[in-house]
């Protein structure tokens, strides 16, 4: 009611001061106008008096009995705001707090839409998600029946389709009050009633993940509550649904690493090149969805490694090219497909190589509307590695077999050819009564000529001149009994030497697997990268005549070469772990790199290659190097270095082959090494994550937010400040704020009188700074992209050398930043900065949870003031003391001056005028 207004409501009463003899009657209507009154203030607001004549006292009774149906009616509508707002931020924290505890999807998507529909009656509501190549939005949840059935369908919507596609195309709340007047709505059979609609997009780090869709049965049902309402429970469900995706993630990554594991075994148990084809194309064929699968060898290169399987496939004992097929549960050979020419589009390929040398392919064809993920062809590469390897190991015990077999043969055959080698000696002997001497010329007439045969072939001939002797034929008996004697003896002799050569070939042989076997099976027991390496050295030192060895793995930049294990004699070298060693100036190393080869240093302290590390040879005694490329996949991932300390001691072929085969073994350890680190890392930073997330959802104030950024992020590692700050309007394409508000402040130094509020222009990195990305200063005093100003003002007044600042983005609007400062420049990593990020963007939704439980919290204490200040007010029948009671309770509840003014200016330019205090 306005001043004028309740004036001339209460005229007639004030004049009724000045009436000394009222009648009974009127002092009964007065009384009961006051007791209405009194009524009233006490909150009876259904309180009405009734109206008796025409006069000023009706005039009064019906002017308050219309006051008390206003106050009523108003009094109805706060309560059920209040109830509305509080019910919208018990369903909203109710929904926060589910979703910390919900890591399925499909569980978390149908609880929101559930809990959603049910706290606000809606008449449905429904979740959609991009599928991966956010062409379409497929429906993840739904309410009610219609729900079920456009899931058991897969109801989906194309990008930009309809009110649900433009909200996700453009990131832009979509609201219809009305449906009739959207011309291009599109209705659901399934849906009739939908009279309204709202869609909200579901927002994370910037990306669009999906949409929020609700539709009601009122024209107007849905308004600009219902937005900031759904908003909140988006962003929250944003932050889930990123979780859950995390959990399902690293569930993949393990389940993959676990898939892996188990094909590679089954390949290493195989016994021969072909078997481990058919396991592999198998295997291939029952773990990714595949309609048919192929695998092929064949060398065609001239390189080393080529020479050696073009040897191996030499269409006598196997074919050129092995190839098998895996379709329809059924393994089977192709030897005549040309698999590598029959290549599909959507096939998934992968290349077999050993040293970096290709022989052979990988080609899976999916199932029709299938379409390969990242993650399967990590497998298909992942697997291709290991039966490269496993084939080349086998190509070697094939070989080692094949040289046994020659052995054994040698054991049983002699050819003319050996027996007339050059080095053989003289061409025969002669004996002449007196003397044996070597038979230079022989004129082929003798009395008594008897070939020496082994094994059926002729290698010499005893023959004896019986001229003078009888009776001859005895003679004759004697020259053939020692014809076959001495061809039985010379045959001994002979396979002897044989013998002993053949058989130290496969004793060397034999020992080369063994070896091979024993670093195998040792690297197979452990997934611990150092122990792995240290396997190696140990093993490349035991197996050739190495005195020492170290591994190097360069690091990121592949400027240096960082000594990770080691074996040597501690009494002549000193160690050299977690020694760097720069790539630039050291032709050995580059010559490694670049050619991909290994490279034996024979008279190491003398050569031109090891100039720069002469006087650390000549401390250590260092006679002969080798350095040796890890290969993983086609990039040299570091080196093995092996020392030879005596000058007696070659470092042969044969050395050099089998350090090869223990390096070859070691660069897949180290591959699966780091993938096993990589995940357990992984599961790690997705514990501390989830315990983060969940200490985020149960925050109550900023101070709670910046305490669990500092613990569970790099915002607390040696930073020397951490701040949350809001702008005090949303940063938009149009809209610029003016002012940033710092809402928590925390520093490891005392801080006196910390500003609150400062002008955005102020701010050091505001030239830097982005909605889509974080602003990064890994260095104050070099980063070209600050002003003097802006680096003055980091430098000196926050004492600053590193910046780091996250921006605040909820339901798609850019609010604030997380800032982070340090007091050394420091490099961040992408997990570090991905890690913040996760967090900051569940911040931003938290900062919005407070944000409108404090709005609520105000709400409810100015309508409680305002219920308060009426109350007293109403309870007082006197104008003035109405007038004092009113500007008293006023000033005492906004903590300022107040005024109160009845009536309008007098012709004097006076009016009457209350004021508290």
């Amino acid at each position: 009611m306005s001043g004028r207004r309740l004036r001339d409501a209460l005229q007639p009463a004030r004049r009724l001061r000045h009436i000394r003899r009222p009648r009974r009657s009127l002092w009964r209507r007065i009384e009961r106008l006051t007791e209405g009154a009194s009524r009233l203030a006490a909150g009876s607001f259904d309180q009405r008096v009734p109206v008796e004549g025409d006069d000023e006292i009706a005039q009064l009774a019906q002017a308050f009995n219309s006051m008390a149906g206003q106050l009523q009616t108003s009094y109805r509508s706060l309560e059920e705001r209040v109830t509305e707002r509080t019910r919208a931020l018990e369903t909203s924290l109710q929904i926060s707090r589910r979703l910390s505890t919900i890591l399925d999807q499909e569980t978390l998507t149908q609880e929101v839409v559930d809990e959603v529909q049910r706290a606000y009656n809606y008449y449905h509501v429904h979740i959609y998600l991009f599928d991966l190549g956010r062409q379409y939005l497929l429906m993840v949840g739904g309410t009610g029946e219609a729900g079920r059935a456009m899931l058991l369908r897969g109801h989906r919507l194309k990008a930009g389709q309809g009110l649900v596609g433009r909200a996700a195309s453009r990131n832009e709340i979509m609201l219809v009050p009305d449906v009739r007047e959207a011309p291009d709505w599109l209705p659901n059979p399934l849906l009739p009633d939908t009279k309204s609609e709202l869609a909200v997009p579901i927002t994370f780090d910037g990306k669009v993940q999906g949409v929020l869709d609700v539709q009601h049965n009122v024209v107007g049902g849905l308004d600009s509550g219902d937005v900031d309402l759904l908003q909140t429970i988006a962003a929250q469900l944003a932050v889930g649904l990123q979780n859950a995706q995390l959990l399902t993630q690293v569930q993949t990554r393990a389940e993959r690493a676990a898939r892996i594991n188990t094909i590679s075994q089954r390949i290493q148990h195989t016994t021969s090149v072909e078997q481990a084809l058919q396991v592999t194309v198998r295997e291939l064929g029952g773990a990714l969805p595949v309609s048919s699968a192929y695998i092929e060898l064949e060398a065609q290169s001239q390189s080393r490694i080529n020479e050696t399987w073009q040897a191996f496939l030499n269409a006598i004992d196997r074919p050129e090219r092995l190839v098998y097929c895996y379709a329809g549960g059924i393994v089977s050979a192709e030897p005549k497909l040309n698999v590598i020419d029959a290549v599909g589009e959507n096939s998934l390929n992968a290349s077999l190589e050993v040293k970096n040398e290709l022989i052979g392919h990988v080609r899976l064809n999916p199932q029709p509307q299938q379409h390969w993920t990242p993650q399967d062809l990590e497998l298909l590469e992942a697997v291709a590695a290991v039966v490269a390897q496993q084939v080349e190991n086998l190509r070697l015990l094939a070989e080692a077999e094949h040289y046994r077999e020659e052995a054994e043969k040698a054991l049983r055959r002699f050819t003319r050819e050996q027996w007339e080698e050059p080095d053989a000696g003289p061409g025969g002997y002669l004996y002449d009564g007196r003397l044996v001497t070597p038979l230079l010329i022989d004129d082929g007439v003798h009395d008594i000529a008897r070939p020496l045969l082994v094994r059926g072939e002729r290698v010499g001939e005893l023959m004896v001149d019986v001229e003078g002797l009888s009776p001859a034929n005895e003679a004759a008996e004697l020259v053939s009994a020692v014809a076959a004697r001495l061809s039985a003896h010379v045959e001994n002799l002979r396979l002897s030497r044989q013998t002993e050569i053949a058989l130290a070939d496969v004793q060397r042989r034999s020992d080369e697997l063994a070896h091979l076997n024993r670093v195998v099976t040792r690297i197979a027991a452990t997934l611990d990268l150092r122990n792995s390496l240290q396997i190696v050295v140990e093993e490349l030192v035991a197996v050739t005549a190495a005195d020492q060895a170290r591994i190097g793995l360069l690091n990121g930049e592949r400027s240096a070469l960082k000594i990770v294990s080691e074996q040597f004699d501690e009494s002549r070298s000193p160690s050299a772990l977690g020694l760097e060693i720069p790539v630039e100036g050291n032709a050995l190393t580059q010559e490694v790199l670049s050619t991909a080869r290994p490279v034996v240093i024979r008279d190491a302290q003398n050569h031109p290659l090891t100039a720069p590390i002469r006087g650390m040879l000549y401390e250590q005694g260092i006679q002969t190097m080798i350095v040796l490329p890890i290969m993983a996949g086609n990039e040299i991932i570091g080196t093995v270095g092996a020392d030879i300390l005596s000058m007696d001691v070659d470092f042969g072929a044969e050395d050099l082959r089998l350090a090869e085969m223990v390096v070859f073994q070691a660069a897949t350890a180290i591959q699966n090494a780091r993938l096993f680190e990589q995940v357990q890392t992984t599961l790690a930073e997705t514990r501390a994550l989830y315990r983060a997330s969940a200490e985020l959802n149960r925050a109550r104030s900023y101070d709670d937010l910046l305490d669990v950024l500092r613990l569970h992020s790099v915002a607390g590692e040696d930073s020397n400040m951490l701040s949350l700050t809001l702008f005090d309007v949303p940063w938009t394409d149009s809209t610029t704020p003016e002012w940033i508000n710092v809402l928590a402040h925390w520093s490891p130094h005392p801080v006196q009188n910390p500003t609150v509020r400062f002008s955005l222009q102020d701010y050091p990195a505001l030239k830097i700074m982005e909605r889509d990305r974080q602003a990064m200063i890994e260095d104050v005093a070099t980063d070209s992209r600050l002003d003097s100003r802006s680096r003055c003002a980091l430098l000196n007044a926050f004492r600053a050398r590193a910046v780091l600042a996250m921006p605040l983005v909820a339901g798609g609007q850019w609010i604030g930043h997380v800032n982070v400062m340090y007091p050394e420049p420091r490099n961040f990593s992408e997990s570090e900065l991905q890690q913040l990020r996760n967090l900051v963007g569940q911040a931003a939704v938290a900062v919005q949870s407070i944000n409108l439980l404090k709005e609520t919290q105000a709400r409810a204490q100015r309508e409680r003031v305002l219920r308060e200040i009426t109350a007293r007010v109403r309870s007082v029948t006197d104008i003035d003391v109405i007038m004092k009671t009113a500007v008293r309770e006023v000033s005492r509840a906004l903590e300022r001056d107040a005024f109160v003014m009845l009536g309008e200016a007098s012709s004097n330019g006076e009016n009457e005028t209350e004021q508290a205090g």
